[in-house]
């Protein structure tokens, strides 16, 4: 408490002058440094000191809590009054309002040093001050996300507030905005100005009515029944008539105690036993409230304490589910970034095979994820959010319900996707988060410089790297929110970028699967939409040949040194009569999959390239039932295993 006993009081008792003693709190040495007073101008006091043998000076306004007076003062005269300035009116807004320049002249605003006075005069409820309040009267595009010119134009507050000159500078900036996506969230500023303002979050009424019961998907109580008189719960008790009942002890006041507990209980708790549309009593909604922003209720570590990294190995029952997760999401659709990131084995996998899986709570990015999805929620209450969904959802629905894991919110678009990177990086990421200013560097932006994931498991492993025989997958929590929907070829990233960190959007989802005919991509610009928690290790099962990996193989058949190795009877005939080596169908030396491509074989493509290989149209004709034998289901490439 700092020895702060009410700033009114301080007010009223005296004004400090130059000269007088005082003390300062400082929160970097975490103890009262001695300070003189240099200026009091109104109520905010000038006091100098001594910190790492530098002189300081520093504003703050009368009874704040790191400022001490000396009692000395209190004799001393009080400072001549300054003129009274014209009383202001309140601005309704709060810190909703946007409106800046002469408004702000003439209303009253949260944390102007009249509001108070200009509430209390107009028999208004001041809004208190915390840091989301704070925030929002900083945000002043109304984005969710401060810009670093919506962060400049705010120093001189925080000044005031922090009672410290306040320099942004480059490397400042940096870490502040830990994701690097060029704005802040809210977590990010409240972990920053917590510490130095003193403030509190002011996010506790987004929590106050999640239900606690494990599995329960309610976030909100809403009563099913009217208000439960605990007669109507527990009977009346019947009343003796023998000559003891009557010699009962009674109440003080009069009553018995059954009469009085009726008439005290059922008022006290009678809002604890009404039930909610979920099916659960209002006094187990209130267990989800442990903390500012509620973990998990299936999680292992909250008890550990408040700040927390921990990866829980899943048992078999839950591969077994993880592994239908992965498989009703699997597609055998081949696109050139899989050639691009694996060259050596540019085919599409014929499945995968998980063989490890862990769950990591962390306590960190599980705040920034669980304080943004209950604001969604709330928006969604006042105006509805489009749904959409994805190919996870139903078998992660049976998941959650087998193991009692917090259910997905589909009113603000919460859904599991995947995320390919090797094991390393998965690990990373768990524990330190996506890093925005990193994205790009493998998958591309051509949505943009964000986070991309996929809603099928073959999309996201084109992007996994190995650590041997294994590969390393990420299912991610996901906030889609309001989703900006994209199904053009050549999309402008930075538009779409633009309008998700300043404009009302989530994120992007882009539509490949219409234009393309491949799959569906989400993209992320902040940190706060993501929640890393699980990784999957898993093995790659076969491959399937592409058209592009067959042609290139047909190519070096044709080429073959041995011209009759294999040949259809007609070119075999043709060759000894004119002593070539042509065949436009020579098989191959390996066994090919029946389905070359990730679509059904389309042979009379195939004949038109082999006529274009061997310029000659007629060997195609004659050796088309010999191809047609020879692409049968014998087995994989061997250069793709």
């Amino acid at each position: 408490m700092h020895g702060y006993g009410g700033r009114e009081l301080l007010k009223a008792a005296f004004a400090p002058v130059a000269g007088d003693s005082a003390e300062v709190f400082s929160e970097s040495a975490k103890q009262w440094l001695p300070a003189t007073v240099v200026a009091c101008d109104g109520q905010v006091v000038t006091v100098a000191y001594a910190r790492n043998g530098d002189s300081v000076h520093k504003a703050l306004p009368l009874g704040h809590p790191s400022l001490r007076l000396s009692a000395a003062s209190s004799a001393a005269p009080a400072a001549p009054a300054a003129p009274a300035k014209p009383a202001r009116r309140v601005c309704r807004q709060g810190v909703k309002c946007k409106e800046r320049g002469e408004h702000l002249k003439t209303m009253a605003h949260p944390f102007d040093p009249d509001y108070q006075r200009s509430c209390a005069r107009e028999g208004l409820a001041a809004e208190p001050a915390t840091l989301h309040g704070l925030f929002a009267w900083m945000d002043t595009d109304g984005s969710g996300k401060i810009s670093r010119k919506e962060l400049e134009s705010a120093l001189p507050l925080l000044e005031q507030l922090q009672g410290e000159r306040l320099t942004l500078t480059e490397e400042s900036w940096e870490a502040l905005d830990e994701d690097g996506n060029g704005a802040v969230n809210f977590m990010e500023f409240a972990q920053w100005a917590g510490p130095r303002l003193g403030l509190p979050l002011g996010i506790g009424h987004l929590f106050e009515a999640a239900c606690g019961i494990l599995g329960c998907p309610c976030q909100g109580f809403k009563v099913h029944f009217g208000v439960v008189d605990l007669r109507d719960v527990f009977g009346e008790k019947k009343k003796k008539k023998d000559k003891k009942h009557k010699k009962e002890k009674k109440h003080k006041h009069g009553l018995d105690w059954h009469e009085t507990m009726c008439k005290e209980a059922s008022h006290r708790f009678a809002d604890r036993l009404q039930t909610c549309e979920c099916g659960h009593k209002q006094m187990v909604h209130r267990l989800g409230s442990r903390g500012v922003v509620p973990f998990p209720v299936h999680w292992m570590a909250p008890g550990r304490g408040p700040d927390f990294f921990e990866s829980v190995p899943l048992a078999e029952d839950h591969l077994k589910l993880l592994q239908r997760l992965m498989d009703s999401t699997y597609s055998n659709i081949w696109t050139r970034d899989r050639k691009k990131h694996h060259p050596d084995n540019p085919n599409v996998p014929r499945g995968f095979k998980v063989r490890r899986a862990f769950r990591f709570e962390n306590s960190r990015s599980w705040s920034e994820y669980g304080y943004r999805r209950a604001e969604l929620m709330a928006d969604a209450k006042d105006k509805a959010i489009q749904s959409y969904d994805v190919l996870t959802a139903r078998e992660w629905a049976s998941y959650s319900h087998a193991f009692g894991v917090e259910q997905l919110q589909g009113a603000c678009n919460e859904w599991m996707l995947f995320h390919g990177t090797s094991p390393a990086a998965a690990l990373a990421i768990s524990k330190n988060d996506f890093k925005i200013s990193l994205a790009g560097g493998s998958t591309g932006t051509l949505y943009g410089r964000g986070t991309y994931l996929a809603e099928s498991v073959t999309k996201a492993d084109e992007y996994a790297k190995p650590a041997g025989n294994e590969y390393a997958m990420l299912l991610v929590r996901c906030l889609g929110g309001r989703v900006r929907y994209c199904d053009e070829l050549e999309p402008d990233a930075e538009d779409l970028t633009q309008g998700c960190i300043e404009g009302p959007f989530d994120c992007v989802m882009g539509d490949r699967q219409k234009c393309r005919g491949t799959y569906r991509e989400f993209i992320f610009f902040d940190t706060e939409n993501l929640y890393p928690e699980y990784v999957i290790i898993y093995e790659r099962c076969g491959h399937y040949f592409h058209r592009m990996c067959f042609r290139r193989h047909l190519r070096a058949a044709i080429g073959s040194e041995n011209p009759d190795a294999g040949a259809c009877p007609n070119c075999r005939a043709a060759n000894a009569a004119e002593g070539t080596s042509h065949c436009a169908a020579r098989p191959l030396r390996w066994r090919i999959q029946e389905d070359v491509t990730s679509q059904p074989l389309n042979l009379s493509r195939e004949y038109r390239f082999l006529a274009v290989l061997c310029q000659d149209p007629e060997a195609v004709l004659h050796s088309a039932v010999f191809l047609t034998q020879t692409v049968m289901k014998l087995g994989d490439c061997p250069e793709a295993t």
